[in-house]
This record gives structure tokens, sequence and C-alpha cells, in this order.
């Protein structure tokens, strides 16, 4: 083997042991996530459900399953398109909504404070998903076979989320408006119960979607891990 073609395989194999640390940082990462939001939810949640207080039991239901959401879709968007170089920024904008997410769960009691947490919520998801789509277009230059192929489902998946991110927002918006402007019929007539119903139907909506995308993309990550192999060994036979 030549000097350059030596030179070239050592550094495409160096970067595929990157990619998998990096999948390993991502993993890292969702895993504190999801425990920093999950531990104030069972804390909060703890004087609800020894109390009984079914008024607010809807909101714990509605934390545990956005916890779930989030969960099936950042597992989704590391093994689609998440690898080396790593993203600093994508990783920043994922620990500040954490921060968001965990100080929303303190909220399980408040409606108001709730929604306004949602909303807020919805602004930073937001911008993760339109920052992601970009991290998935630079992957796409120059991506060939089976990894093209991934990421360009995974960019077709990405831009639905960020055509919905305005409707997302606007609906807390004008969830925590009601809640707000409203409070008589709200709160004290309950009727943020409705609210919090409707929420966790879309989240519950979400994760359903998240979760046949990516058994539909199963086979795409696999087959983009063996041209990989094939491509690296490809490399040292030559």
């Amino acid at each position: 083997m030549k000097g350059p073609l030596l030179n070239q395989h050592l550094r495409e194999h160096a970067e595929r042991n990157l990619g998998a640390l990096v999948i390993a940082i991502e993993f890292t990462l969702i895993s504190v996530m999801v425990g920093v939001i999950l531990f104030p939810l069972m804390d909060h949640a703890t004087p609800i459900l020894r109390d009984l207080k079914f008024e607010y039991m809807l909101y714990i239901l509605s934390g545990l399953v956005l916890i779930l959401y989030i969960w099936t879709e950042v597992i989704t968007h590391s093994l689609s398109f998440i690898g080396w170089p790593i993203d600093i920024i994508h990783n920043l904008l994922y620990i500040v909504f954490a921060m968001v997410l965990a100080v929303q769960m303190h909220f399980l009691q408040e409606p108001l404070g709730w929604y306004a947490m949602t909303f807020l919520s919805a602004l930073v998801a937001a911008a993760i998903s339109y920052y992601d789509q970009q991290v998935i277009a630079g992957r796409m230059h120059g991506a060939t076979g089976a990894s093209a192929t991934l990421f360009q489902a995974a960019h077709t998946r990405q831009k639905w989320l960020v055509r919905i991110s305005p409707v997302t927002v606007l609906n807390a918006l004008v969830q925590v408006a009601l809640v707000f402007f409203l409070p008589v019929l709200f709160i004290e007539y309950r009727a943020h119960l409705i609210l919090i119903v409707l929420q966790i139907f879309g989240f519950l909506f979400l994760m359903r979607r998240t979760i046949r995308a990516f058994i539909a993309e199963r086979e795409l990550i696999v087959q983009k891990s063996i041209q990989e192999l094939e491509e690296e060994s490809t490399s040292w036979h030559h």
C-alpha cells in the first residue's frame, strides 16, 4: 500500500472510530437529559399521587409522554445522522432544552406555569429542529449509496418537524394566553384539563410518528454501516 493511500485509509479508519465516539457521547447526553427531566417529574408527581390530586395527574402523564417522545426522537436522530465531526452547537441546544423541560416539571400543579414553560420549550424545540435540518443537509453533501438514502430520509423527516414548528409554537402560545386571560374558566372551572388532554394526544402522535420513522429507517441504518465496512475493506486491499 503506497503512502498516500495508506494515509487516506488511516484517516477514514480514524474518522469511523471518531464517529462511534461521537455517537457514544450523544447517547451519554441523552441519558443525562432524560435523568435531568425525569427526576423533577418523579419528585413533584409523588405528592400528587400520594394525596390523590386527580386534577393534576394528567400533567404527570403529559410529562412522561413528553420524555418518552424526546427519547425516541433523539435516539432516532443519533442513529440516522450523528457522527464525526461532532457538532457542538447541536449538543448545547439539547442541554438548554433539557434545562427548560426540567424546570417545566416543577409546575405540575400550576397550569399557568406549565403552559408558559410549554411555550418556552416549544421555542427551543423549534430552534433545534431548524438547526438539525442544517446539520443533516451538511451530511448529505458527498454522501453516496445507503448513506445518501438514509440522510435523505432523515432530512425529509426533519423538514416536516421544521414545517410544524410554527404551529407548535402558536398552539403553545394560545394555551398560555387562554389560562392567563381566562383564569376563571380555565383554573376555577378546570377547563385547563381540556388543554392537557390535547397536549397528551399531541405528544403521543409525535412519538408514534417517530417510532414508525425509526422502523422504516432501521434497514437503511444497517446498510449504511455495511457500506462503511465495505469501503474500509476495499481501501485496505488497495
